[in-house]
């Protein structure tokens, strides 16, 4: 059975895969799109991320493929519902960095409330700023997670002894068992300090996060998008960075795909961060270590298909 892997895997993690007998482990975490579609036709695994988009032409070629998984969480590049209408078999790894995410936006939160971003770009250049960047404490504040699923209650549990009001909006609902307050979106917008985004992409949170929900927020709102890229409708966010309406936004999920649209947000308070989120040494592991099950799993299952 070949497995394909097209993206950035821990050193360890490989080494395991490729102790799996009865699998070939081809491992070029650097192709093109191109590349990717010479290559698929034999691949009857692919192992991927969040760097490509999944297409219809890959599937064309994809004629041995029997299984995708995505050594993560997300699934927005990847046509679900197509490969299972085509007998294709989908995995992906749900809370392996479920607190390194969480504590990279605790990270993020106090990075922008103490303008540490613009302190150190002001250092770079040479200049002095100590009196024009007085920050804010953490204390007191009012936060609002806009999803509230794994990574969303990590957030709230990491938040919990810094003294703050923690409120929530979630597509389900409010959650049973949860001594936070929940409210709906607009309510969310009008009150928080720092608003904390953690949802997946789909048809219906695609933008969602516009100049409705803008013209509710407070001057002076921190804004982390934890999500993808496409949740924010970037054109109506520029023009409230212009107008100087946000402390600082910062976006993680950037992929090299949206390197081209980053110019035009030259000298805003906005940082981009390149999809750093699960970035940890321990989250790798543990996406690692669910992987080599879920591949041996796979295995078992094909060699029961083929002895059937």
């Amino acid at each position: 059975m070949k497995v394909l892997v097209i993206d950035p895997l821990s050193e360890n993690t490989i080494c395991r895969l490729k102790k799996i007998k009865s699998i070939q482990i081809d491992y070029f975490p650097n192709l093109k799109e191109c590349e990717i579609l010479e290559r698929i036709d034999q691949t009857s695994v692919l192992i991927m991320r969040t760097t490509h988009v999944f297409t219809e032409k890959w599937l064309e070629k994809a004629l041995l493929l029997q299984a995708v998984i995505v050594a993560g969480s997300g699934t927005e590049n990847v046509p679900v519902k197509l490969l299972k209408n085509n007998g294709i078999i989908f995995k992906n790894i749900k809370e392996a960095s479920t607190i390194s995410v969480a504590e990279y936006v605790v990270c993020l939160i106090l990075m922008g409330l103490r303008n540490i971003t613009d302190a150190i770009k002001s250092i770079e250049t040479g200049k002095w700023k100590k009196n024009e960047l007085i920050g804010n404490e953490i204390k007191s504040k009012t936060i609002g997670l806009i999803g509230f699923g794994n990574i969303g209650k990590a957030i709230a549990s990491l938040l919990y002894n810094f003294d703050v009001k923690i409120i929530y909006t979630n597509k389900s609902g409010r959650i049973e068992n949860s001594n936070l307050e929940y409210v709906e979106l607009e309510e969310l917008s009008k009150r928080s300090d720092i608003i904390c985004i953690q949802v997946p992409l789909t048809k219906s949170t695609k933008h969602f996060i516009n100049d409705g929900v803008f013209s509710n927020i407070k001057r002076g709102c921190i804004l982390i998008n934890m999500s993808r890229y496409e949740i924010i409708e970037m054109s109506q966010l520029i023009k409230k960075l212009n107008e100087g309406f946000f402390k600082h936004v910062y976006i993680d999920p950037i992929e090299k795909r949206h390197l081209k649209d980053l110019s035009k947000f030259k000298n805003l308070s906005i940082s981009f961060l390149p999809h750093l989120g699960a970035n940890t040494y321990e989250a790798q592991e543990r996406v690692g270590r669910d992987l080599i099950k879920i591949v041996k799993e796979l295995i078992i299952k094909f060699n029961s298909f083929s002895q059937n």
